[in-house]
């Protein structure tokens, strides 16, 4: 069941929309979006929630490498709490994001 809610939230019209807005992040508003996004991504609920967090973190390690630098430790604070969650979806998500924020 997981494997499918995962799926579901990967392909969801509503993350194109959100990979089409991350394009036009720059460095004026990506501070205030790191915050919002650590906070959401800790205290989200449900499963497609977490994981998309994940997912734009991700989305956000491959645009905005340098200047999303100084809030790597915000974005991996929320991510580690994240890798007890009960769901192996949410583990996973938040594991393979932890590496593309400390590969970036």
């Amino acid at each position: 069941l997981d494997s499918i809610r995962v799926a579901a939230s990967k392909s969801s019209p509503m993350m194109e929309t959100v990979d089409l807005c991350i394009r036009h992040v720059d460095e004026d508003v990506l501070p205030e979006l790191c915050v919002r996004l650590a906070d959401v991504t800790r205290n989200g609920i449900g499963i497609a929630t977490k994981i998309g967090c994940c997912q734009v973190i991700v989305s956000l390690t491959h645009q905005s490498t340098r200047d999303l630098t100084p809030h790597a430790g915000k974005l991996l604070s929320a991510l580690l709490s994240c890798l007890t969650d009960r769901s192996p979806g949410v583990r996973k998500a938040a594991a393979t994001s932890i590496g593309h924020v400390v590969k970036a």
